[in-house]
């Protein structure tokens, strides 16, 4: 009898820990940061995303931002401070609207969104990343605006899932509606997870390299917001309102 109590007791807690595990990705990155006049800058990103849920750790500092699309926020965390600050959903949408235009997608005189069809074209070159067999696709150049170049080198034999980079920039922006869609529609159809991204706009360059991209079997507390923090407020939202004034 012993026993059984045992075996019970061993198989609860077996459930109860896989039940605290969500499948999803991690993800390394190295991000590249050129000002003119100034030293490229390199920083470390973690990324841990499942489903509508994802972690994002960056740099030295090891601030972190925690997107969670069922409670309708953003968490911006900062060990170091011991703080965090929360970002609604209707400012990232603002937000994302706003980068969306930077990376082509064109906007009417309403400030309606539009995506072209034609709004990326592969460019027929390949090259490797990382190990990865990757080809280039770019803006075109018709709708390149305040973004001088944006291009994604995608790949098919990295493991993600063709889904993966638009679940992200979706969360990212956060999750938008009407011809928003259309862009990670377009994303998705690229049929790989874009293993570099290069961009420059007003002199400034970037690229992000992806170095790991693996299933992973994430626990949930990764998701959620660590307990001893003092909430302050986020200087993000008050940027986007002030500029939205304007």
């Amino acid at each position: 009898m012993r026993n059984i109590l045992h075996l019970t007791v061993l198989t609860i807690c077996l459930l109860s820990a896989a039940s605290a595990q969500t499948p999803g990705y991690y993800i390394e990155e190295s991000v590249i940061t050129a000002l003119p006049d100034a030293a490229a800058d390199t920083s470390a990103v973690k990324m841990w995303i499942a489903g509508d849920k994802f972690r994002r750790m960056q740099g030295d500092s090891l601030d972190i931002t925690i997107g969670r699309l069922d409670k309708g926020l953003f968490w911006n965390i900062t060990p170091a401070e011991k703080t965090y600050s929360v970002i609604d959903m209707e400012t990232m949408r603002g937000l994302g609207q706003f980068t969306m235009v930077m990376m082509g997608a064109q906007a009417d005189k309403s400030g309606k969104i539009i995506i072209p069809d034609d709004l990326y074209l592969r460019t027929g070159e390949k090259k490797k990343i990382s190990g990865w067999n990757a080809e280039k696709v770019a803006l075109n150049k018709k709708y390149t605006g305040m973004m001088e170049n944006f291009a994604l080198w995608i790949s098919s034999d990295c493991g993600a899932p063709p889904e993966l980079y638009s679940n992200l920039m979706r969360q990212i922006f956060g999750d938008p509606s009407g011809e928003a869609q259309k862009l990670f529609k377009l994303w998705k159809q690229l049929n790989g997870y874009p293993v570099m991204v290069e961009m420059s706009m007003m002199g400034m360059k970037q690229t992000t390299i992806t170095k790991k991209i693996s299933p992973a079997d994430i626990p949930a507390s990764m998701f959620e917001l660590p307990s001893g923090l003092k909430e302050v407020d986020n200087p993000m939202k008050d940027a986007f309102q002030r500029m939205h004034e304007e």
